[in-house]
């Protein structure tokens, strides 16, 4: 399998939208980084300016002390001073300014002339380079005439630097004119203790994304687990295990939520117990009616055809009578006969008496029976076989009126262009397809098209006196078969009933046992 940037991103999504164990987690993780990472940079940044700035005020009193020193011996010094006295003066300020720590010194002192000539002397401890101050630094110390703090790079003669402060005041040395005093604290002691906090705070990072880690295990273990066997609840409950239940442990909105399922599950169970003893009292209820009616329709019946036989003797009302009280007699017959039958799929009673069919000839001699009718509408039914059935075992008789059925229907919404009868077939399956050129079904019809006594049209008179159970029998004796009826229908281009059936059911074999 070839992997892109699109299906990793599509699986990213997919997963994303799929699973709450993963948003829940993720979200709770993400958000427990973000935050914890702005504590630590807030906390680390507060550490970083009250270190600097403490620092900053401890060099100003420092360097105050020094340049209180170093002014007074500027002061004190004779004015008129030899070359030797001038290097001795600016050696004793550095030294004074140096002195003024003590042992704590933790600075460099820099003593720069502002009038620059060749005989110029100028002073600097530790080998710290006049790189350390800016042209910035050093016009503002020289120019404004004011003390000068900021914060810079040091830099050395062996080419090391560290951050630090600068302060810088000038001073104006007898004979030697106007100079710069400048006193470079680093802040060597601040960083190796930023550093420090910062490691320190990077393991307490690493080890507070580990805990949040195993709260949002927690909380998906707590939250979303009960969701997810609520869910799986759910889909068992909708797939007819109707004494599935949730266990209620303690209190809270997910136990609320558990009795809340339960209850409903409970009323699912009650009601479709009703419905299920309605069905069967109905069910045993056209079952009785319709045996019961047997009698006496066999006596209206004979009386019919008795009438019928004579009607050439009455006069041509009572003989128009007698022929209606005939074919409505007849189509009370069918549906009785169809009644009965539903009711036998219904209770499971229905079987099958299994023998070698030529399916061939069986639709031959349909098409030879139902042609009349529908040369009488205008209607052609053509019949081919793709691939030769020429044998299969099922139950003729309802495999017959499968087709019957299902022809019958063809004619009743077909167009002038008839109806196409076709066979396929496989080692293991035969599909006989029925194609009308009609009207066609809506897709909310063909979701209704089984229904019994359900019509597309129910202002449309019916030319064959069909009593609306016609497809519904013919799925059911479809499914007795272990086989399908599907309905494949475009509006205003007609409707292919195709039935699927096993080719190669057993010759001994009298009942089947469908899913319902």
């Amino acid at each position: 399998m070839k992997w892109s940037i699109g299906n990793v991103f599509s699986s990213l999504r997919k997963s994303w939208r799929s699973s709450l164990t993963l948003r829940v987690f993720v979200t709770t993780v993400t958000l427990s980084i973000i935050a914890a990472t702005i504590v630590f940079v807030v906390l680390l940044t507060q550490i970083r300016d009250g270190l600097i700035s403490q620092r900053s005020d401890d060099s100003l009193v420092q360097a105050n002390r020094g340049i209180d020193i170093a002014r007074n011996i500027a002061t004190n010094a004779n004015p008129n001073l030899s070359v030797a006295e001038e290097n001795a003066l600016v050696d004793a300020i550095i030294a004074g300014v140096v002195n003024a720590a003590g042992t704590a010194r933790d600075f460099e002192v820099l003593l720069l002339s502002s009038e620059l000539s060749a005989t110029t002397i100028e002073r600097g401890t530790n080998q710290i380079s006049e790189a350390s101050l800016s042209a910035e630094i050093r016009s503002a110390t020289s120019t404004d005439r004011q003390l000068v703090r900021q914060l810079t790079t040091l830099e050395y003669l062996d080419d090391t630097s560290v951050p630090g402060i600068v302060i810088g005041v000038p001073i104006t040395l007898p004979s030697l004119g106007r100079y710069e005093l400048y006193q470079l604290f680093p802040l060597s002691n601040e960083i190796e203790t930023l550093t420090l906090l910062t490691s320190a705070s990077a393991f307490a990072g690493i080890f507070l994304v580990l805990a949040f880690v195993l709260l949002a295990l927690v909380l998906t273990t707590q939250v979303v687990r009960p969701v997810r066997l609520a869910a799986q609840s759910a889909t068992r409950l909708s797939e007819g295990n109707l004494a599935e239940r949730l266990r209620v442990s303690g209190e809270d909105d997910l136990a609320r939520l558990a009795l809340a399922f339960n209850s409903m599950a409970a009323s699912l169970e009650r009601q479709i117990e009703q419905l299920q003893e309605l069905s069967k009292v109905q069910q045993q209820f056209v079952s009785d009616v319709s045996h019961e009616l047997r009698t006496p329709l066999t006596t209206i019946t004979m009386a019919a055809d008795l009438l019928n036989a004579s009607s050439e003797e009455f006069d041509p009302a009572s003989k128009r009578a007698s022929i209606l009280l005939l074919q409505q007699t007849q189509r009370f017959e069918l549906l009785l006969m169809e009644l009965l039958e539903i009711s036998r799929h219904d209770a499971k009673a229905a079987t099958l008496e299994i023998s070698a069919v030529n399916l061939n000839h069986l639709i031959e001699v349909l098409v030879d029976d139902l042609s009349p009718i529908a040369q009488e509408l205008g209607i052609e039914i053509s019949f081919e076989a793709v691939n030769a059935a020429n044998s299969l075992w099922c139950d003729p008789r309802r495999l017959e009126r499968i087709i019957r059925n299902l022809v019958s229907n063809a004619i009743e919404h077909t167009n002038s262009e008839g109806v196409d009868i076709q066979i396929d077939s496989t080692d293991e399956f035969v599909q006989i397809a029925v194609i009308d050129h009609g009207v066609g079904l809506s897709a909310e019809h063909q979701l209704r098209v089984f229904d019994r006594f359900w019509r597309a049209d129910p202002s449309r008179q019916r030319t064959l006196g069909g009593t609306g159970l016609g497809l519904a029998i013919a799925l059911e004796d479809a499914k007795l078969h272990g086989g399908t009826i599907r309905v494949a229908s475009e509006l205003d281009k007609g409707s292919t009933f195709t039935c699927v059936i096993p080719r190669n059911l057993s010759e001994k074999t009298h009942y089947l046992t469908r899913d319902a």
